[in-house]
């Protein structure tokens, strides 16, 4: 959602945008809402996807939760459990 306001907000404006597609999309900010996600600081776990590339990041996801399954993973010269 942030991501779309901030590609389309110099045509259309936050408020614009925000009052269209808030009936439209079940969850869409307010644009208030809009701007206190953007001035919020990122979390630990933003600043920690962030550094993820994807592919990475669903290894390592897919090797987490074969570890709560009780299972072990098998990590060979890639690091996630595909090898």
């Amino acid at each position: 959602m942030i991501q779309f306001i901030n590609e389309h907000r110099d045509r259309f404006g936050v408020e614009l945008i925000c009052q269209v597609l808030r009936p439209a999309v079940r969850g869409f900010l307010t644009s208030r809402g809009y701007r206190a996600a953007v001035s919020r600081m990122p979390s630990a776990r933003q600043l920690r996807d962030d550094l993820l590339v994807p592919s990475n990041y669903m290894a390592m996801v897919y090797t987490d939760r074969i570890v709560e399954l009780g299972a072990v993973p098998s990590t060979g010269t890639v690091g996630d459990s595909f090898d």
